[in-house]
């Protein structure tokens, strides 16, 4: 794996690259009317489907052609010129292989973390049964279709539950509540990924090897958040969770009292809430890289925040090389087990006689439907192990970031970067 890092570097370059230059060219000439797909269509070369591939707007599609031909221009600006973050990119990605290769009880944590996630969900959601279940109970009445039952009514079979203003309040508190011990709970299994790096990562080499490694350093992750940094973790957690029970107040509030043909409301509605799924997505980014901080120096969420978004601010080409790379691989990955899970299954449930006979005990009647909840399930299940690769690969990123950073003041310190990382930068910093 470790070996193709440059191949997902330059991927993660070339592709966005092509992909917008070219369509960016195709609106901006076709706007302007310089090119029709008609002209372009013909017997063996079938250009009927660029037709859709516009607005119908023709100074919209020269907007959006000019903006990604920029966007174009910026990927080839820093695939031509951005050696030194390429660079560095490739060395955390080989880095990360190196990690992973040293630390493999890193690959069980994503298994640990949602079984813990889904025991604190089962449990808080019995709760919340309990506590919805203290509200007043009155009968119902069922209406059937008139023109099936003619009118026929049913009385004392369903029950409703009725809440005073409070009792709604202390329910969307519980929701709340649910939603931080779940955030809560995959924090602190992160940030076990994430001091288990940091331990890694300052292991100085010896005899170009990585020397003696702490016992379990993903349990000693575990002991030293729950020990020492369970404020900070758990501040962190609210923040992600307070925008995500936003978001989904919002929509349960327009699904029960928004109107239906109000498209005005309804787009107003949908920009509140893409607004705070931006701001969910920006939390957590900072409190990933203050759980990095807190890690390395073990100071306070908001200064570990602050500390660790400005030193990744220094070496921001990379970082970006590094998330597009890394979202690459993440593709790559859950695309591959994704496709190969449901292959497989088709394959066992279209050729195994036991499966495929209509008198076996065991016989599946649609083996589509198996097939597609095995792609899913492989997707999901990939997904899981590769973030463990996003997170290893920023942490070893900004350990660089700090040991380089302490290097530059002149102290002589054992050498912690890989070799890889080391070789690559020096070659493209010359």
């Amino acid at each position: 794996l470790e070996h193709l890092a440059w191949l997902a570097v330059y991927a993660a370059l070339v592709v966005p690259t092509i992909g917008f230059l070219a369509a960016g060219a195709w609106l901006v000439v076709t706007s302007r009317g310089l090119v029709d797909a008609g002209e372009i269509h013909s017997a063996r070369f079938d250009a009927s489907w660029l037709q859709g591939a516009t607005t119908g707007n023709s100074d919209l599609d020269f907007g959006v052609g000019l903006l990604c031909v920029a966007l174009g221009l910026c990927f080839a600006l820093v695939a031509c010129c951005g050696r030194r973050s390429i660079a560095t990119a490739i060395g955390s990605m080989e880095a990360t292989c190196d990690c992973l290769e040293d630390i493999p009880a890193m690959t069980l944590n994503p298994i640990v973390a949602t079984g813990a996630q889904m025991a604190v969900l089962v449990v808080s959601l019995a709760g919340l049964l309990l506590l919805m279940s203290c509200g007043r109970v009155a009968p119902a009445t069922w209406s059937l279709d008139p023109a099936a039952m003619a009118g026929f009514e049913t009385h004392g079979v369903f029950r409703s539950f009725g809440y005073r203003t409070h009792e709604y309040y202390f329910i969307g508190f519980y929701v709340f509540m649910i939603l931080w011990l779940v955030e809560l709970t995959g924090t602190i299994s992160r940030f076990a990924l994430i001091y288990a790096t940091v331990l890694w990562y300052f292991v100085p080499y010896e005899r170009g090897m990585k020397g003696p490694m702490p016992l379990a350093p993903v349990l000693g992750g575990l002991k030293v958040g729950l020990q020492y940094h369970l404020g900070s973790l758990a501040l962190g957690s609210f923040l992600v969770a307070l925008f995500r029970f936003l978001r989904m107040s919002l929509a349960v509030i327009q699904w029960l009292y928004g109107p239906k043909n109000n498209r005005g409301h309804n787009r107003a509605v949908l920009v509140c809430g893409c607004c705070l799924t931006c701001f969910e997505e920006f939390i957590k980014y900072i409190s990933k890289n203050a759980y990095m901080g807190i890690a390395v120096k073990s100071t306070d969420f908001w200064t570990a925040a602050q500390e660790a978004n400005l030193k990744l601010a220094e070496h921001l080409g990379a970082v970006a090389v590094l998330n597009g790379a890394t979202w690459v691989f993440t593709f790559a990955g859950v695309g591959l087990v994704s496709v190969t899970g449901a292959l497989v299954a088709h394959l066992l449930l279209t050729h195994l006689p036991w499966l495929t006979d209509p008198t076996s005990s065991m016989y599946v009647p649609s083996p589509e439907l198996v097939t597609g909840c095995a792609g899913i399930l492989g997707a999901l299940t990939a997904w899981t192990f590769m973030c463990v690769f996003d997170h290893v690969s920023d942490t070893i990123l900004y350990c660089f970031a700090i040991d380089e950073d302490r290097r530059g003041t002149g102290m002589s310190r054992p050498r912690f970067a890989p070799d890889a990382l080391q070789q690559l930068i020096k070659r493209h910093s010359r």
